[in-house]
C-alpha cells in the first residue's frame, strides 16, 4: 500500500511539475503580449504627436489665410479709392480711362485666376482632411479589434485559471482522503 501511495504521489508531483511548466509558458506569452501592448502604446504616442504637428500646420495655414484676407480688404479699399478717382478723371480724360479700364480687366483676370487657385487649394485641403479622417477611422477600427482580441485572450486565461483551481482543489481533496486512509 505504501508503494502504491508513493506511486500516486510521484504521478501527482509529475503532473504538478508539468502544470508549472505550462504556467511558465503562459507567463512568457503574457510577457510577449505586454511588449506588443507597449509597442502599440508607443505608436499611438507617435501618432498623437503627428496629429499635434498637423494641427499646428493647420493653425499656421489659418493664420496665413487671415493675413491674406486682411490684404484683400486693404486692396479692396484701395480699389474703392481708385474707382472714385477714376470717376472724377473720366469727365476730363476719356483716353486715360480706357487705359485704366484695360488695367482693371487684366486685374480682374488675375483675381479670377487667383480665386481659381485658392479654390483648387481649398479642394486639395479638403481631400487631405478627408483622407486623414478616413485613416483615423481605420485606426480606431483596428484599435477596437485589438481590444476585442485582448478581451478574448483575458477570457481564455481566466478560464484556464478556473480550470487549474478546480484541478488543484480536487487534488487537495484526494490527498486529504489518502492521508486519512493512511492514518486509519
Amino acid at each position: 500500500m505504501d508503494s502504491e501511495l508513493r506511486s500516486i504521489l510521484e504521478t501527482l508531483l509529475a503532473k504538478v511539475d508539468a502544470m508549472d511548466g505550462r504556467l511558465d509558458t503562459i507567463d512568457r506569452r503574457l510577457d510577449i503580449i505586454a511588449a506588443h501592448v507597449h509597442q502599440i502604446d508607443m505608436r499611438l504616442d507617435r501618432m498623437e504627436k503627428r496629429q499635434d504637428q498637423m494641427d499646428a500646420r493647420l493653425d499656421a495655414m489659418g493664420s496665413r489665410l487671415d493675413l491674406m484676407d486682411s490684404r484683400f480688404d486693404r486692396m479692396d479699399s484701395r480699389f474703392d479709392r481708385m474707382d472714385y478717382r477714376f470717376d472724377l478723371l473720366q469727365t476730363e480724360v476719356r483716353e486715360g480711362f480706357l487705359s485704366i479700364s484695360d488695367r482693371f480687366t487684366t486685374f480682374d483676370i488675375r483675381m479670377r485666376s487667383l480665386e481659381e487657385r485658392m479654390s483648387r487649394m481649398e479642394t486639395a485641403s479638403v481631400a487631405r482632411f478627408d483622407r486623414i479622417d478616413s485613416e483615423l477611422k481605420e485606426l480606431r477600427a483596428d484599435m477596437g479589434a485589438t481590444k476585442a482580441g485582448f478581451a478574448s485572450l483575458n477570457g481564455r486565461v481566466d478560464g484556464l485559471a478556473d480550470d487549474m483551481r478546480q484541478r488543484f482543489r480536487g487534488l487537495n481533496e484526494r490527498m486529504a482522503a489518502m492521508e486519512q486512509r493512511l492514518a486509519a
